[in-house]
């Protein structure tokens, strides 16, 4: 069985914090699955070859495909790929399926190569943007034309499955749920046996937000939040990218002169796991989310999580039985939370919390599970 990805974000040697979901997947595979990956870069000029590098066992091509400037075309981003097509139709017949990541995006090439060559398509769907945009927009347009074509449809969230069906209405034997491999199987064992061993503590929380998309990941809100409260005494971690214009005008300034507050850039993602086994609160102001891994693994750290209440959390997140949900922009709530927590008065609902994320957790993501899902998926659609 020889499966042909087709991605626009995937890691690499040199950055290992791009498309890390998508790798842990075929990083478990690879012994299992002959996978290779195409990843799909912009460039504005004319599209070329690029390299061939294996990561992890895992064999992976880098194209070039001409992309104008500017984010304004972001929903034009898979039939600007289209531009590569010539490079992908040497290589596809030796291959027994297609899966592309995601349906605007390499979903649009991915149909063209499955019509053209009568391979099996699968198309994954992922991020806020299923729930934004209508779907008589170019975004909806496109994504509409994609599921048409596609034999399958594979989701990571059930929030987004339902989402298909209600607003694409795609019948329900046409879409399959697999979660996301959260960390590597031996950080998911060692990050649930400390989310048991966590303690509750009366002063020096650590308080972690981790967006690297700032802007839409509400760093803002999360930083005025964690100001307002009675957070003296206790820290805030934030992973995001420090290079971003957003960060630079609107956040930096804010943080300069705090000295409980930490800024750390992008990092792999080992370093994620540390920070998360370490940290007492994640805080998540996010406007829009597909599915969030963060909460995941905040939820398998044993971190007590503090939300806003978006679409996309309705199959991870319950309002006080394993986190805090408050109205999405809503910082005065989101301070009362911190402030609530600090003061000791949710002790006993961390705990209890703890208990009902850690056995989600041990039910819904076990990697030998999953492993064989995405391989009996892989395997159901090439017989069809």
């Amino acid at each position: 069985m020889k499966i042909l990805q087709l991605t626009h974000n995937y890691p690499s040697e040199i950055d290992r914090t791009e498309g890390i979901f998508l790798h842990r997947i075929n990083r478990l595979l690879a012994d299992k699955i002959d996978i290779t990956v195409v990843v799909l870069r912009p460039k504005f000029g004319i599209p070329t070859g690029g390299r061939n590098y294996t990561l992890d066992g895992v064999n992976i091509l880098e194209f070039n495909y001409f992309r104008p400037r500017g984010r304004i075309l972001n929903s034009l981003d898979g039939l600007f790929m289209l531009s590569a097509i010539r490079y992908l139709n040497k290589r596809i017949e030796n291959y027994d399926l297609i899966h592309s990541h995601w349906q605007s995006a390499a979903g649009v090439i991915g149909t063209y190569l499955s019509k053209k060559h009568n391979k099996p398509h699968i198309v994954s769907v992922r991020g806020a943007r299923i729930f934004d945009k209508s779907r008589n927009s170019i975004y909806g347009l496109i994504s509409s034309f994609v599921f048409g074509k596609a034999n399958l449809i594979h989701t990571h969230g059930r929030s987004i499955q339902a989402e298909l069906s209600r607003k694409y209405l795609i019948p329900a034997e046409k879409i399959t749920w697999i979660p996301n491999i959260i960390f590597n199987k031996t950080q998911l064992d060692s990050l649930l046996q400390i989310s048991l061993q966590k303690k509750i503590k009366t002063t020096g929380y650590i308080f972690l937000f981790i967006g690297l998309d700032g802007k839409n990941k509400g760093l803002l809100d999360a930083v005025q939040s964690f100001i307002g409260a009675s957070t003296k005494n206790h820290q805030l971690i934030i992973v995001t990218d420090t290079s971003s214009d957003y960060y630079n005008r609107q956040v930096k300034p804010i943080i300069s002169i705090r000295k409980n507050i930490t800024i750390m850039n992008k990092m792999p993602p080992e370093n994620v796991y540390i920070l998360f086994s370490e940290s007492d609160v994640f805080l998540f102001p996010s406007y829009s989310e597909g599915t969030p891994n963060v909460v995941a693994e905040a939820m398998a750290a044993g971190c007590y999580i503090i939300s806003y209440k978006i679409p996309g959390l309705d199959d991870l997140l319950i309002h006080n039985r394993n986190g805090r949900l408050v109205e999405k922009k809503d910082k005065l709530s989101l301070t009362n939370e911190i402030d609530m927590f600090v003061s000791g008065k949710m002790n006993h609902d961390c705990e209890k919390y703890r208990e009902y994320n850690h056995r989600f957790m041990v039910e819904n993501y076990d990697s030998d599970k999953i492993s064989g899902d995405y391989i009996n998926m892989y395997k159901g659609c090439i017989r069809e």
